[in-house]
Parts: structure tokens; C-alpha cells; sequence
């Protein structure tokens, strides 16, 4: 009986996985889909989703300058930051999409600051499958009316 169940279990759980990863897959063929996965994985922190959306080589920049990573390589790079600036929430506009690149811009507030983060993200598509290219964070200015007027030197009264 025992053998019986871990069969049927192991069964259930092959063709579960197999679901999963067609539905993953027929996602990265809508744009609007794989920009609302990397919403959901940056809004829970999870690096291992993002890194099943990215490029080969994908460039990053994390608000440290822009460099080239491998997909294993950026994986790390994701949990380090999520580490270091644990989210809170993100918002993504809608894609724009010009053949076969797509951008979105948005913003992502961490728990570890009150100052949001400023987003912007590119897919490219290959072979029918959208998946993420750049992505690039950066910390919102202040308005031009919120900054702080500019030090001038006093000359003396004479």
C-alpha cells in the first residue's frame, strides 16, 4: 500500500511540475506576463524566479553602476540585494513594446528606506519567449520645487 502511494505521489508531482513549467513557458510569449512575473518576484524578493526570466547575459544595475552577468551570476546578485534592501512593494507600467524589444519603468520601495527606488526593465524576444535583458535601479530625485535652494556665499556689508 505504502509503495502504491509514493508511487501515485511521485506520478502527481512529475505531471504538476510538468503543468507548471508549460504554464511558465506560455507565459514568456505575452510581454505583459513576464513584466507582471518580475513584478511578483521583486515584490517577494525571489531571486530564483527572476533568474528563469533572464537573458543569457543580462546587464544590471542595482544602484552600483551597470555590469554584464551570467544568469547564475545575477541570480546571486538579485539575493544579495533583496538582502540588503528587503521589498516592500513595486509598481510597473505598462510595457512598451517596439518589435522585438519591450521596456517598463516603475518604481520599488524597500523596507530599509523611505526613498524609492526608480525601475526600469528590458526584455528582448527571441524564438517567441520575451525574457529580461536589463534591468536598472536607481534612487528618485526630488523634484526640482523640493530641492533645497543652492548655497551662496554671503559677501560682507561694507
Amino acid at each position: 500500500m505504502r509503495r502504491r502511494f509514493a508511487l501515485i505521489a511521485s506520478f502527481a508531482g512529475v505531471i504538476l511540475v510538468g503543468i507548471a513549467t508549460g504554464v511558465f513557458a506560455q507565459n514568456l510569449a505575452d510581454p505583459n506576463d513576464v513584466t507582471l512575473a518580475v513584478a511578483r518576484a521583486f515584490e517577494t524578493g525571489d531571486s530564483r524566479v527572476l533568474a528563469k526570466l533572464l537573458t543569457d547575459q543580462v546587464e544590471l544595475d542595482l544602484g552600483e553602476g551597470a555590469s554584464v552577468y551570467s544568469r547564475d551570476q545575477a541570480r546571486f546578485v538579485f539575493t544579495s540585494f533583496f538582502e540588503d534592501h528587503p521589498p516592500s512593494n513595486i509598481s510597473l507600467g505598462e510595457p512598451s513594446v517596439l518589435d522585438d524589444l519591450c521596456t517598463a519603468r516603475g518604481r520599488y520601495a524597500s523596507l530599509d528606506s523611505n526613498q524609492p527606488w526608480d525601475v526600469f526593465i528590458r526584455l528582448g524576444s527571441s524564438k517567441g519567449a520575451w525574457r529580461l535583458k536589463e534591468v536598472r535601479l536607481s534612487h528618485n530625485l526630488p523634484a526640482l520645487n523640493q530641492m533645497p535652494a543652492p548655497l551662496t556665499p554671503q559677501l560682507p556689508h561694507r
